[in-house]
């Protein structure tokens, strides 16, 4: 039994967006950074990269200010670090100290 050829459906092969087509879309890297855009808000990446809309002055200020923010907040946690790691090491040192005069290995 053959099945029918079905005559309605385009034939793929010759297709305007296939390889060797005359009518070949040009290629373009896409840059991760516009990916991420695109898939955070694709109504945001349309308005920035379809229609060449611009933020204004006031969203770009508030975009310096959120960006310092933001590495103040990183030298801050940073710096608060430190203290936690001598702590801990303190705290080693006490248990192995602990344990060696438990032990009796301090003698």
């Amino acid at each position: 039994m053959t099945l029918p050829i079905v005559s309605h459906l385009p034939d793929f092969r010759k297709h305007a967006l296939m390889p060797g087509s005359e009518d070949t879309m040009p290629r373009k890297l896409i840059p991760a950074t516009e990916l991420a855009e695109f898939v955070y808000c694709a109504k945001a990446w349309e308005l920035k990269y379809v229609r060449g809309a611009e933020s204004s002055a006031e969203a770009q200020q508030l975009q310096v200010e959120g960006n310092a923010w933001h590495a103040a907040q990183g030298r801050q946690l940073a710096r608060s670090d430190s203290p936690r790691w001598a702590a801990f090491i303190a705290l080693a040192l006490a248990v192995i100290l602990f344990l060696f005069v438990w032990m009796g290995w301090a003698r």
